[in-house]
């Protein structure tokens, strides 16, 4: 079961449109961003279905080479 559903308001400026992927501990989702009205994917992570710590470590990790890439082919990363 994902952390979101369709409709949920994520730090009162996304909406939830629909899950795109719900692997154990980490959720992607897209959402209207309520700023300019463009769609974002957005990952989540709950903490109560970590196995371990290190996937949070992997997740932070995987943000960070995100925030470095810069392609017009990839999604620019947002925050």
């Amino acid at each position: 079961m994902g952390i979101h559903i369709p409709g949920d308001i994520v730090e009162a400026r996304y909406r939830i449109t629909a899950a795109l992927c719900e692997p154990n501990c980490s959720n992607t989702y897209i959402a209207e961003d309520f700023a300019d009205g463009k769609f974002v994917a957005i990952k989540a992570i709950s903490l109560k279905h970590l196995a371990d710590w290190k996937d949070l470590e992997l997740l932070e990790r995987q943000a960070k080479v995100l925030a470095g890439l810069d392609h017009p082919a990839i999604p620019r990363y947002l925050d």
